[in-house]
């Protein structure tokens, strides 16, 4: 049986805090086409997800594990070398991003870019559908399930998927020059907070 990546998470997530290299995003797109990070999404869900990433960039690949959590207010994600050591973490909570990685990382993806592939590949279409108004992105689901957006008849982001929204299983997110594989393991539903705000870890 797959274990439950919550406890996880919240003892990664602390580990990470100590000795880490903290910071706010500072990766802005060079090109007007491309999506910018803004704000985050609510999914509509609470999940806690077991997955595994490939992050490509060019020739560069980094193979991770990870753990992630999401809710109304809140996502955040850990990520673990094969041996087990905890890399980076994300956490985004209301309009505040926090990236904290092990010093001298540096990774192939930029961290606000890997936040919303995550979403774009995931979220809901009808969960996505105010931020892409907002940025003047069309969804679209072919019919082999995979998910194109585009903005003026041009690609941005591809995804093909073997599975839907955040059930197992494979995914491939193409958003040149980066791409992600992600392979989500095991879902587990978590409890609503309907009071007070996300417990920091």
């Amino acid at each position: 049986m797959s274990r439950s990546p919550a406890p996880l998470l919240l003892l990664a997530l602390m580990a990470l805090g100590a000795g880490c290299a903290t910071h706010q995003p500072s990766y802005r797109p060079d090109d007007g086409e491309r999506l910018r990070f803004e704000e985050f999404i609510d999914p509509g869900t609470s999940l806690a997800l077991d997955l595994a990433l490939e992050l490509r960039r060019g020739m560069e690949v980094w193979n991770l594990e990870g753990s992630m959590e999401v809710d109304a207010r809140r996502l955040a994600l850990v990520t673990f070398t094969p041996m087990g050591t905890t890399l980076f973490s994300l956490t985004y909570s209301g309009d505040a991003f926090e990236y904290r990685s092990l010093p001298g990382v540096s990774l192939p993806i930029p961290p606000e870019s890997l936040l919303l592939l995550l979403e774009v590949a995931l979220w809901p279409e009808e969960a996505l559908a105010p931020w892409s108004l907002a940025n003047r992105v069309d969804v679209r689901r072919g019919a082999g399930g995979e998910r194109t957006l585009t903005r003026r008849g041009r690609t941005l982001i591809e995804v093909r998927s073997e599975a839907s929204g955040f059930a197992p299983g494979r995914r491939r997110i193409f958003a040149p020059p980066f791409e992600l594989g992600l392979n989500i393991r095991h879902t587990e539903e978590l409890p609503a907070e309907p009071h007070g705000d996300p417990v920091d870890p």
